[in-house]
Parts: structure tokens; sequence; C-alpha cells
């Protein structure tokens, strides 16, 4: 019966046989030209720019990477000694002139508070008179005295630790 059925249909079987092997040469054809295309791509990947292959390639920017990762580091280190050296400085200045006795006009005495990001430092304060002069120097720690302030330098304190 098979034998029968292909005598009966052996031109549409030739037929279709024939169709097929030419889809498979052109699909052949395609894959090819795909392949080459994809050859080329290749070549040009892993001989780079300037000739280097693919591996030099990666090992340079590995080796570039890690000359980076050293640099970084020395940066980070340098910005925290620098930002502990910040806060260390002065950066926090007020300064109050007032006149110490009713009779003397002019604010010739003053206060000045000098604090640094901690609210550490100190307080220079002048009385000035007609016959005399002082001068004081109060340490302040943490935006405390362990010496009694006036008004004035209390102000003045008040004033540069809101800085």
């Amino acid at each position: 019966m098979l034998n029968q059925f292909m005598q009966d249909n052996l031109a549409i079987i030739l037929i279709a046989m024939t169709i097929l092997l030419v889809l498979l040469i052109i699909l052949s054809i395609v894959t090819l030209v795909k392949l080459s295309s994809t050859k080329k791509r290749y070549k040009m990947l892993v001989n780079g720019a300037t000739g280097e292959d693919l591996e030099n390639i990666i090992a340079d920017n590995i080796a570039q990477m890690n000359e980076l990762v050293v640099k970084n580091n020395k940066i980070d280190e340098d910005y925290a000694a620098m930002r502990n050296l910040f806060e260390k400085s002065l950066q926090k200045i007020a300064v109050y002139r007032f006149s110490a006795f009713h009779d003397m006009g002019g604010d010739m005495s003053y206060a000045v508070a000098m604090l640094d990001h901690n609210n550490n430092g100190v307080i220079f304060s002048s009385i000035f008179g007609r016959q005399e002069s002082c001068t004081y120097v109060k340490p302040v720690e943490n935006g405390i005295s362990k010496y009694p302030l006036s008004e004035e330098e209390n102000k003045v304190l008040q004033e540069a630790m809101a800085k």
C-alpha cells in the first residue's frame, strides 16, 4: 500500500523534496552570511582599535581600576584628615561692643567669642575705663566656661554658638 501510494504521488513527493532542498540551501546561505558578519565583529572586538587583543585590553583596564581604587582610598583618607582639622579650627566668631561705664560713650569695651565646630574655644573681653583697661581670656569647652561669665560674655557666647 505504501509502495502504491509512493508510485502514484512520486511527482508530488519529488517536487516537495526539491522545494525543501531549495529552502534549506537558502537558509544555509543566510546563516553563512550572518556567521561571516559575526566573525568580522568578533575579530574587531578581539583585536581592538589599536591591534591589541581583548585579553590585554581587559588586563589594562583592571590595572587602571586598581590604581583608581588606591587613589580614591588616599582621597578618602585626606578628606577625613581635613574634615577633622576643619572641625578643630575656629569657625564661629562673634563680637559684642558695649559701654562698661555709663559716663563713657563710644562702646569702647568688647567681648569676642571664638569657637570651633564643637563649641570649644575662648572668650576675650576687655573693659575700657578712663584710667585703666582690663583684658580677660576665658576658655570654653562644649559651650561652657568653668569661669563665671559676664552678661556681655554670655551674650557673645550664645551668638557664636548659634552660628
